[in-house]
């Protein structure tokens, strides 16, 4: 579950750090996703994890992403899932899921080539 939502997570972690939120204290959410929020002093919202890690868990949770009844991995044709791959909702966002991933792969697989070559 944790891992299904990092992508949505970090999205809303850099949308909540575009925009101060000083004086909106009582507006800001406990949770967002399955991660309690934390803030500084001046309601910035706080990574719960460094970058990296999140990245490996995700990459992680789409590789052992089983194959449905579809013949395809579940993560294709099904957007909201918990951390044992089941939906949790009905709806889903066509053609996001595979483009995300397809996108989501490629920038991963050039982000771990170059911290290999670098180290």
């Amino acid at each position: 579950m944790k891992n299904l939502i990092i992508f949505n997570f970090l999205i809303s972690i850099v949308l909540t750090l575009s925009f101060p939120l000083n004086g909106f204290a009582d507006d800001l959410p406990e949770t967002i996703g399955f991660h309690k929020a934390v803030y500084d002093e001046n309601g910035k919202l706080l990574p719960w994890t460094p970058w990296s890690r999140a990245l490996v868990k995700e990459m992680n949770w789409y590789l052992n992403c089983p194959v449905g009844k579809k013949g395809y991995p579940v993560f294709l044709y099904t957007t909201f899932m918990d951390e044992n791959y089941k939906s949790y909702r009905t709806d889903f966002i066509p053609a996001t899921q595979l483009s995300m991933g397809i996108i989501s792969y490629i920038k991963y697989f050039y982000y771990t080539a170059v911290l290999i070559l670098k180290y």
